[in-house]
Order: C-alpha cells, then structure tokens, then sequence
C-alpha cells in the first residue's frame, strides 16, 4: 500500500465513524435509536482504530518510505487482530472471565487502541533515530 493510499482509506475510514456517531448522537428519542445504536456499536467496533491510523498515517507521509512500511506492516496485522479480540469480547462483556473482571467493549477496544498508539510510536521513533544518520 503506498502512503497516498493509505491516507485516502483511513480517511474514508474516519469519515464513516464520525458520520455514524453524529447520526446516533442526534438521534434523540427516535423509533429507531435502538436500531442505529446497534449498528453504531458493529461499525465502530471496526472502523474505531481508523482515526487513530489516519493520524498516523499522516505524521508517516511525509517520512521516509522504510518508516512507512514498517508502521503499515504493523498495522496490517494489528488492526484486523483488535478487532477480531473486541468481537470475540462481545459475549463476554457482563460478566468476565477466567476470574478476570470484564471491561465492557468499549474498555476493551480502548485498551486495543491506546495499545497500538504506544507501539506504533514507539516503532515510528525507533524507525526515525535509525534512518537518521542515512
């Protein structure tokens, strides 16, 4: 994927989460709040790391392509694993598990996103002071 893609997908991707959450906050007392609650909730559980990634994706562009490459091949396999992990939860969230209290999907998805900041981070710093000196 190159990085003018990967900008264009995310950002679509951001668009659709934030079109859905205004409609679902506007949505006062509607007949079918219950309806578009339950959509919002399967939709962001897979577009809720694109905002994050858009970001990323934009402090990237400018960057060598090394750096790039190495934060999208991350992303690749991170983003589909968060999501899979959150929808697994799904049956879960009143209860918990394995003596582990549960978290609700939003504290898991929030644990998945705040994870991927840190380490995408972390990857674009170590990636950056490394190609420095080239």
């Amino acid at each position: 994927m190159q990085k003018k893609q990967a900008l264009w997908i995310f950002g679509v991707g951001t668009s659709i989460f934030l079109l859905l959450l205004i409609v679902l906050v506007n949505n006062g007392g509607g007949i079918y709040r219950d309806l578009l609650k339950n959509i919002f909730l399967i939709t962001a559980l897979l577009f809720f790391t694109f905002p994050i990634a858009f970001v990323f994706s934009f402090i990237t562009y400018k960057m060598r392509d090394e750096i790039f490459r190495t934060w999208i091949r991350f992303s690749y396999w991170w983003i589909p694993m968060s999501v899979l992990f959150t929808v697994l939860m799904l049956p879960a969230r009143s209860g918990g598990s394995f003596g582990v209290p549960s978290f609700g999907v939003g504290g898991i998805a929030m644990f998945f996103a705040v994870l991927y900041v840190i380490i995408s981070t972390i990857l674009i710093l170590y990636k950056s002071i490394k190609f420095r000196g080239k």
